[in-house]
């Protein structure tokens, strides 16, 4: 059987890149960048080759996070001669065309696979792998990738825990793929390697999280044995009328949790109208507090990339490990 070929659903526009891309064969001798392509080597050239006849100007390579740099990688690639194209993306590859979020560095090759091939083969550029014929592939953005489903268990598979329930939270709540897809994916590739981080995320893994920030706050939770806290928990007074709903609870513990992703962004802008936001917080927290008798617990971005300081905002809230 041959791979599964599909469009994913949704308008596809093409990826835009965030730095200018140059070809050297839409600029012949005595063109506006001729003279900077053959002075395109060395530290000190202005110029970035990306491959062979695709140039980006370097300050603005220099310029670019490890996340954007792949995402130029891949579109410098799709300016390769059509014969020389390596495969279908795959891995962090795929999950950069598809929107998949990730916890970590990104490789600074290319991932592709080639299904049904016998062998692999790695180059400066690329790294190439075998998979199964029948692996399923979309079209993303006029690229062609592994399909969600494919893509989410070989992150899973093969990145960290943390940026695998980052990524199948994500599948779960944008309704890319089912838990059973994904876990048969597993199963038909009993050996795999990477298939018992995998199937620990399947454990783990919950549509209601809504946010990346969400998701690796519950990994740390889990990775540090603590008390795995219920999501998007609804209160109410004793009347019935609406008080909030929390991104966790622990309702045995008294405790209730929020992950401000905005925290840091508030702190940099001044102005009313963040204090203003900060005090509607406050109020809102008190609230909680007064009406249901819950504890809350905050944190913003800053506690979440410092584990021992989150872990410690925890531990200072009453959430420490059952063992």
């Amino acid at each position: 059987m041959s791979a599964i070929l599909s469009s994913t659903t949704g308008p596809q526009v093409p990826l835009t890149s965030p730095v200018h891309l140059l070809l050297a064969d839409e600029d012949p001798a005595g063109g506006p960048h001729s003279t900077l392509f053959r002075r395109s080597q060395g530290p000190r050239a202005e110029l970035y080759r990306l491959r062979p006849g695709v140039y980006t100007p370097r300050k603005e390579w220099e310029s670019l996070p490890n996340a954007k740099r792949h995402l130029v990688r891949i579109l410098a690639n799709a300016h390769a001669p059509r014969g020389r194209r390596t495969g279908v993306l795959a891995r962090e590859s795929a999950a950069v065309v598809l929107g998949i979020p990730m916890i970590g560095p990104l490789p600074n090759r290319l991932q592709f696979v080639l299904p049904g091939g016998r062998h692999g083969d790695n180059t400066p550029l690329a790294h190439v792998s075998t998979a199964p014929e029948d692996t399923p592939i979309v079209v993303a953005h006029g690229l062609p990738v592994t399909n969600p489903a494919q893509t989410a268990v070989d992150l899973m598979r093969h990145r960290s825990f943390q940026s695998g329930l980052v990524t199948l939270d994500h599948v779960l709540r944008e309704r890319l793929a089912t838990p059973e897809e994904l876990l048969d994916i597993v199963e038909t590739q009993p050996r795999r390697q990477g298939n018992s981080r995998a199937r620990l995320c399947l454990k783990h893994g919950d549509a209601r999280s809504e946010s990346v920030g969400e998701s690796l706050s519950r990994a740390v939770v889990i990775e540090q044995h603590l008390p795995i806290p219920d999501l998007q928990v609804s209160y109410y007074d004793r009347d019935g009328r609406f008080v909030a709903r929390v991104d966790f609870a622990w309702p045995e513990l008294r405790r209730v949790g929020e992950f401000d992703g905005a925290g840091k962004y508030r702190r940099e802008v001044s102005g009313v109208a963040s204090e203003r936001a900060l005090l509607d917080e406050r109020q809102r927290e008190n609230r909680i507090e007064v009406v249901t008798g819950l504890k809350v617990i905050r944190w913003t971005w800053d506690d979440l990339m410092r584990p021992e300081r989150f872990l410690r905002i925890l531990a200072n809230g009453g959430i420490v490990p059952l063992r």
